[in-house]
């Protein structure tokens, strides 16, 4: 039972690698001609979206405290338990910041006045960008801080290190930040490996 402990881990990490592209390319591509309108559409009532990103959100902050678990399990660090920590606290506040805005239009929108609307539009374009530029210098943060316990640490982790540096700057730069659809599954994946990998074989890479 001990060894099968990362199995859901391991699930949940692959759903998200699955997740979170199908989600950011369908929203990234539904902006792409008209920001404003689009982003204003998206945040007056509740839909489909809206559910997926709740998963989304609910699942990345369960992978994180799992990868938490994980080092502390598996190689006894918890050198990482803070940038961990940051990085589930901002996926939550971005996740139920962004849906409170989509509540509150759904409910209370057409009693509001179109101040009230443009500035629920420029609120959430705000907290997107703010949280992504966070989210940047917390995984330049946790890959630099795995990279310099990387003698003590798996193989398969100080390249996991090295992708969320990648991922880290190129959130950090909001301008090439779409890259990461691509580079935050290549992580997620590689953490299902290690998840699903029994302690004698980390051992041995």
């Amino acid at each position: 039972m001990k060894q099968n402990q990362y199995i859901m881990p391991a699930i949940a990490a692959i759903t998200l690698a699955v997740l979170f592209p199908v989600y950011w390319v369908g929203q990234y591509w539904s902006i792409s001609d008209n920001p404003g309108a689009q982003i204003y559409d998206d945040i007056s009532g509740l839909n489909l979206s809206d559910l997926l990103l709740l998963i989304i959100g609910i699942t990345t902050i369960y992978v994180y405290a799992c990868v938490k678990r994980f080092l502390e399990d598996r190689h006894a660090y918890t050198g990482a338990h803070i940038p961990l920590t940051l990085l589930m606290i901002t996926c939550g506040i971005f996740t139920f910041g962004s849906l409170s805005m989509d509540l509150i239009m759904q409910l209370f929108g057409h009693q509001l006045h179109l101040p009230w609307h443009n500035g629920a539009v420029n609120g959430n374009v705000i907290l997107t960008f703010s949280t992504l530029i966070v989210f940047g210098v917390l995984d330049v943060v946790l890959g630099v801080i795995l990279l310099t316990k990387s003698a003590e640490l798996s193989p398969l982790i100080k390249v996991f290190a090295v992708i969320t540096i990648i991922q880290g700057i190129m959130e950090v730069t909001v301008i090439l930040s779409p890259v990461t659809f691509i580079i935050f599954p290549v992580a997620l994946i590689l953490l299902s490996i290690l998840f699903i990998k029994q302690p004698e074989a980390l051992d041995i890479i």
